[in-house]
């Protein structure tokens, strides 16, 4: 019996090769779709679940809530919490920290040369020696149990290793590291195996944390329980459970943070390591994380994908309903069971959607490098057992789904009422394919629509006005534990390089997070956490800030006991002064190390990108953490000033790697994840559009070959060509203009939700939902058109001999 329904199935195929095609092409399109999303939330979801006992790997995070504010969510703690934490609670099996050079609010790279020859910037982490009880870092070189015990000792990843030594062994070797505290030696004690994307953290390699030991450094705070620094990883013993551990921080906080009058409130939590990637967006994360809301954007779009295939199936199988009638009737009248019919074609479409895989998946394989150039990602296809089961179970899935309104439709009818009449079906099976035509329409124009509101809002946030000028300036990133005692040095040879304007030193990269640091002003009762910026005297020349009040910063005002702050507009209604000129000469406290005068006040300014409001921000000269010089160049001779620029610092700073980029750039970074997901919207609303137009084109033609004598005497009559397109063309018209109807309120709805999370956004214009109808109908309506021009082309006397 099966045999015989799969040759019934091949000779329907083969009969109407071009009603197969179509709907190979289509499901085989859907379910490519399908498949790189599956692929690409594998990969989202497999963030920290290739550690062992991943599901008992925590970070301890910390909310500090300030008098009268909301509470500020982080992501590190200070230094004590985690060796504490192990000695007093039991259920902690291992606790490790994780502490970066601060760059600002992130993690800096630091200085790394061999044998003064092969310099570079990595990342590296100062470790415990317990991270590796508790994250999978296999060793390929040394002993875990030694490799960070020692002060001077680093590990580092296999592809630094092969960038420094080649194939050469690279343990006990020998690297010069500027920690950014200290400029040292460090002895290579571990290799360990390159860190998969998949992990929350990524870096180039690991120095003992016993190493701060011994830097006297005014930065570092190990025993302080208000400095938070250090990132703290917990795993939790067999049997352990994480609300167990919580209902024991409270107290734990209260016995170990003091808490003087005014000072803030604390909370620990404990954050599952897998929900980081996902479901975490604290300040001070370690890197950019992604969204579980896309997670369900993309979902929605690869089922809505799918439906649409399906959708196309059903429509032709169903149209097509009278070549099927006759052979359902002498069926049942011969014996055959409804179930055993029910049967047949599911089979059939089964059949199809197993051909369609195959050619699905051979479009993964071919547009994936595309797809991950186009999302930023390294998604593979890896055919796995799980893979095998995933395709198995969609192609049955996806066969049930397209092949079981046209089974149970075709299975229904009636052998009398079919053998004696050729009007089977009614109005029903018309109606429903209208909805369904529809419903494809409003998915495809919903999607384009949300393209052009992504695209606006990406051109919105290019156009705006920063306050600051970007163009033009290059940023040198260096790490110099001596920079502190050159500053004026380096400033004075690098502005001898022609086409060189100015130049200025900060902590960090404008447009990254800015660090949070207590803040006083004589007056305010209020201690506040404000973003602190740490500048060098020439930051309006080479930012061209505007000056609303007071006076630009000096050089010499980086001491303790003469300190000159500016502060933005927005500082200056935080603390509730009227006007940028009351608060000059106010004398403010930075830090608990700083104590000055408020010198002068700037326009605000976009200090983060146009995702954030403009948040109060202070300005000081503080040399101690200068981490990048930022020249402006005059536009003309790039090439000539960048030389000069390479060999100025060739000269002044021979260990170190010269590299540079330009600002510019480096913004245009922030809008990457905007700029990828307009992409991908763009991608499928472009492959829901093509899918949705071959049921078109399928329906077209067959209602063109229904219509093929009626055409005929019309044209008799004297209709024109144009007459009988537009005849043609009517109906499905309509339907993709009420798909307009329905998608434009639900395509309103979502993106409007959107732009909220945006602090500076463009409004919903008109125009993106016309742009998007618009579209959708042209292509509609061209596909349509073809056939129906097909039809009105031939020659009457041909048309009435048809059939």
């Amino acid at each position: 019996m099966l045999g015989h329904y799969l040759k019934i199935a091949v000779r329907t195929s083969v009969k109407h090769k071009g009603h197969s095609l179509i709907n190979i092409l289509g499901l085989a399109l859907g379910m490519a779709c399908c498949l790189l999303i599956l692929l690409f939330l594998r990969d989202e979801l497999s963030y920290d679940r290739h550690h062992p006992a991943a599901d008992r790997i925590y970070r301890v995070t910390e909310d500090m809530e300030m008098v009268g504010q909301a509470a500020d969510s982080m992501a590190i703690t200070p230094a004590p919490v985690a060796p504490t934490l192990l000695q007093e609670f039991p259920e902690i099996k291992a606790a490790a920290r994780l502490m970066p050079y601060p760059e600002g609010a992130l993690p800096g790279k630091l200085a790394i040369s061999y044998k003064n020859e092969k310099q570079f910037y990595e990342l590296l982490f100062f470790a415990d020696p317990s991270i590796f009880d508790i994250f999978f870092l296999p060793l390929v070189e040394g002993d875990p149990a030694r490799a960070l015990a020692a002060p001077n000792s680093v590990v580092i990843s296999q592809s630094a290793a092969r960038k420094y030594f080649g194939d050469d062994k690279a343990l006990g070797k020998v690297l010069r590291i500027d920690s950014g505290f200290s400029d040292e030696e460090y002895r290579i004690t571990g290799v360990y195996r390159d860190i998969p994307a998949s992990f929350h953290i990524h870096f180039d390699g690991l120095i003992s944390f016993s190493t701060l030991d011994h830097v006297k450094d005014q930065r570092i705070a190990m025993g302080e329980w208000f400095m938070n620094d250090f990132y703290t990883y917990v795993r939790l013993a067999d049997g352990a459970s994480a609300p167990q551990v919580e209902e024991r921080l409270a107290p734990f906080v209260q016995k170990h943070f003091p808490r003087p009058e005014g000072a803030p409130k604390i909370t620990l939590h404990l954050q599952p390591v897998t929900d980081i990637h996902l479901r975490s967006d604290l300040d001070h994360e370690l890197e950019k994380n992604g969204d579980i809301a896309y997670i369900y954007m993309f979902s929605a779009i690869a089922v809505l994908t799918l439906l649409i295939a399906c959708v196309n199936f059903m429509n032709l199988a169903t149209a097509r309903f009278a070549g099927r009638a006759r052979e359902v009737a002498v069926r049942k009248v011969v014996g055959a069971r409804r179930s055993q019919l029910i049967a047949q074609f599911l089979g059939e479409a089964t059949l199809l959607c197993a051909v369609a895989m195959v050619v699905a998946v051979l479009l993964v394989w071919a547009v994936l490098p595309a797809f991950n150039a186009l999302a930023g990602r390294h998604v593979a296809l890896r055919l796995d057992a799980a893979a095998w089961l995933a395709l198995v179970g969609l192609t049955l899935l996806v066969g049930l789904l397209a092949g079981s309104y046209p089974a149970f439709f075709l299975s229904s009818f009636e052998p009398n009422r079919v053998l004696r009449s050729s009007l089977v079906g009614g109005v029903g099976s018309s109606a429903f394919r209208k909805v369904l035509i529809v419903f494809q329409f409003a998915v495809s124009v919903a999607l384009l629509i949300g393209v052009g509101v992504v695209w606006d809002q990406l051109r919105y946030m290019r156009s705006q006005d920063l306050g600051y000028d970007m163009e033009n300036v290059v940023v040198l990133p260096i790490r110099d534990v001596r920079l502190r005692e050159r500053v004026a040095e380096v400033k004075a040879e690098v502005e001898k390089v022609p086409n060189v304007q100015a130049t200025t030193f900060t902590a960090l990269i404008i447009g990254r997070e800015t660090p949070q640091i207590f803040t006083a002003v004589h007056g305010v009762k209020n201690l506040d956490m404000l973003g602190s910026l740490v500048v060098d005297w020439d930051v309006q020349k080479v930012f061209k800030l505007q000056l609303l009040a007071g006076r630009p910063l000096k050089p010499g005002e980086e001491s303790d006991t003469a300190a000159g702050f500016l502060v933005n507009e927005a500082a200056v209604r935080h603390w509730g002064f009227s006007s940028p000129q009351e608060i000059i000469g106010v004398r403010a406290a930075w830090g608990g190390w700083k104590i000055g005068n408020i010198v002068g006040v700037v326009r605000d300014f976009h200090h983060r990108p146009l995702q954030f409001e403009v948040e109060p921000l202070v300005m000081h000269v503080r040399p101690l953490v200068f981490h990048y010089m930022y020249v402006r160049i005059a536009p003309e001779h790039r090439a000539e000033t960048l030389a000069g620029l390479e060999k100025v610092w060739r000269r002044l700073m021979p260990s170190k790697p010269f590299e540079y980029f330009f600002l510019d750039d480096e913004f245009a970074r922030y809008y990457r994840s905007e700029e990828r997901l307009g992409q991908l919207l763009g991608f499928f609303a472009l492959v829901t559009v093509f899918v949705a137009c071959l049921g078109l084109l399928g329906l077209a033609s067959f209602t063109a070959e229904k219509r093929t004598r009626e055409i005929g005497i019309r044209k008799v009559l004297g209709s024109s060509v144009t007459e009988v397109v537009l005849l043609l063309s009517k109906e499905l018209t309509l339907l993709v203009i009420v798909a307009n109807l329905i998608a434009w309120p639900v395509a309103w709805y979502l993106m409007r939700n959107w732009l909220q999370g945006f602090a500076y956004r463009t409004d919903l214009h008109l125009w993106s939902f016309l742009l998007g109808g618009l579209a959708a109908l042209l292509i509609a309506w061209l596909t349509v058109s073809y056939q129906a021009l097909k039809a009105a082309l031939i020659a009457p006397a041909e048309a009435l001999h048809y059939e």
